[in-house]
């Protein structure tokens, strides 16, 4: 990366190619990697995934995410890429924002790949288009204006995911005002320790019974037991996608126990949190599975 910019863009004739060719295995990058296909077919090949490309199609994959593109046999394919640092580029660009929130938009963009079409997403290819004619002519303030585009297209990414990530609009209209309040209130707080019915309840100014009544029959499930989904889905996200221990992961996500924590996520993921780390559709964990060599340069 260079030193003065958090962008690696790689434009030009060298990324017109036969992807794939000679190539049986899967590679991955120490920083977030957007792709953008102006023309040609083939596949991207992620670990557990396999998605077909063409003409315009968009790729964003996180750091550590194992992964090859490979053209269609005897043809050519024409990529541009860029590289962001984002975990240092968000700091920079929210160093005055609340620290959760740069925590939210990275988590967000790393939440896992996306393989978009252009014609369904066209103001995040017109940035990374941008932003590329920028970094390719070079004109004045050329590098200011393009991490101001790679900063709308990191909070487009964002609100993509966020937006893929919601509960069914349907469903969400099925919920009366106090279930629909109580399921955000969870999903915002669950890292609360002290999170249960009755602090839900005075939320919301009603009685405990009432609102384990409601939230029974409106979404046939117990309240305590939604609260633990979204406390295990979380530690799913930091086993998947950090280094930390599983006692500092039930710390995090609001149990105040390890021994209660393990026994609701083997409940609801039927494997302990050791062995679902070790998953093999857990990228980052599963890179140490492999045998790893270090390149340097294109």
């Amino acid at each position: 990366m260079p030193d003065d910019t958090y962008l690696l863009p790689l434009l030009g004739q060298k990324w017109i190619q036969e992807y794939g060719k000679g190539i049986d295995y899967l590679h991955y990058h120490n920083y977030l990697e957007i792709g953008y296909c102006y023309e040609g077919e083939g596949e991207i090949v992620l670990l557990d995934k396999t998605y077909q490309y063409h003409d315009n199609t968009l790729t964003i994959l996180p750091k550590n995410c194992p992964h090859t593109t490979n053209s269609t046999p005897h043809t050519m394919s024409r990529w541009e890429y860029l590289y962001i640092d984002e975990e240092n580029f968000v700091k920079d660009i929210m160093v005055n924002a609340n620290s959760s929130k740069a925590e939210d938009l990275l988590n967000l963009i790393n939440d896992d790949a996306l393989v978009l079409d252009a014609k369904d997403y066209p103001l995040i290819c017109d940035y990374l288009k941008k932003l590329f004619d920028e970094m390719r002519y070079q004109h004045n303030f050329f590098l200011e204006i393009s991490h101001g585009l790679a900063s709308c297209f990191l909070f487009e990414v964002a609100r993509i995911r966020s937006d893929m990530n919601k509960v069914n609009k349907q469903e969400e209209n099925e919920y009366s005002e106090y279930v629909l309040d109580t399921i955000i209130y969870i999903e915002n707080n669950y890292d609360k320790h002290d999170l249960d019915v009755e602090m839900l309840a005075q939320e919301k100014s009603i009685s405990a019974s009432h609102l384990r009544r409601i939230f029974k029959k409106e979404t046939g499930k117990h309240l305590v037991e939604y609260i633990n989904e979204v406390r295990v889905g979380e530690a799913c996200r930091l086993l998947r996608q950090s280094n930390l221990s599983i006692g500092d992961i039930a710390y995090r996500i609001g149990y105040s126990s390890i021994s209660t924590f393990n026994r609701n996520f083997k409940e609801l993921k039927k494997v302990s949190p050791k062995e679902w780390r070790q998953r093999p559709n857990n990228f980052e964990q599963k890179l140490n599975d492999f045998v790893i060599h270090n390149e340097e340069g294109w």
